[in-house]
């Protein structure tokens, strides 16, 4: 999981606003790798009776939210320009 938690805290490639912006898939890809970290094993994790398996499912969690808020605010500024 350390891994994958470096790996997801890799910063946001900046996009070129005059090209169309990429496909869904490609951005959820960049959010939430395949096959690695999945929506089910996250609820697994989330689920386990071990509070460290917990927390750490949990900060998965958290960092997926954080780049999804990051790809959202660069996905916007290639709007804006």
């Amino acid at each position: 999981m350390a891994l994958l938690q470096k790996i997801m805290g890799l910063s946001i490639p900046s996009m070129d606003p005059t090209l169309p912006p990429p496909a869904a898939t490609a951005i959820m890809t960049h959010i939430l790798p395949q096959p690695p970290l999945s929506r089910t094993l996250l609820s697994r994790g989330l689920q386990h009776a071990s509070g460290l398996v917990q927390l750490t499912s949990l900060c998965g969690v958290e960092r997926t939210l954080v780049r999804m808020a990051e790809v959202e605010l660069s996905l916007q500024a290639m709007g804006a320009q």
